[in-house]
């Protein structure tokens, strides 16, 4: 069975984020009632309008940011290494490690990338990344977010 253009984008996507998911350390804040993320990182392709909240930079990692992505899915700063001190961005939790998170505006890419910290209530939860370097090419950065130290020829999105 031949794949597909998208199921190699997506292979070769894995490929890159693993290498950018060890550089990244996010912080948030503890869930503590365990609520499964209710498919943030699942559904159709979208175009995002360029003021989408999701990938927008915010002054509080760990918390949750005032507005909700447009599918109305809540969104939680989160800062990473090789950003701004003290700042970070809203972002989604995800579950599908290295697959694509959706809603993003053309020519951007999103992808579960991030993890959080360990928790007295269990695993690090996961969260969506931008991607601006990959192997398949450069990548748009949203908002005031701009493209972060590289490691390999790849890199993700920072305040």
């Amino acid at each position: 069975m031949i794949a597909s253009p998208a199921t190699r984008w997506r292979s070769a996507a894995t490929a890159a984020l693993c290498v950018a998911a060890l550089l990244v350390s996010a912080a948030c804040s503890n869930d503590s009632n365990g609520t499964p993320d209710a498919g943030a990182d699942t559904g159709p392709v979208i175009d995002a309008p360029a003021n989408e909240p999701f990938g927008r930079a915010c002054d509080n990692p760990g918390s949750l940011c005032k507005d909700q992505d447009q599918s109305g899915v809540a969104l939680s700063c989160v800062g990473v290494q090789g950003g701004a001190a003290g700042k970070g961005f809203c972002t989604r939790k995800c579950t599908d490690i290295a697959g694509e998170c959706f809603g993003v505006p053309n020519g951007q890419w999103a992808a579960c990338a991030l993890s959080g910290q360990d928790t007295d209530a269990g695993p690090a939860p996961m969260f969506c990344a931008y991607l601006c370097k990959s192997q398949q090419g450069d990548f748009t950065c949203p908002g005031t977010l701009k493209c972060g130290p590289e490691s390999g020829g790849q890199a993700i999105c920072v305040p």
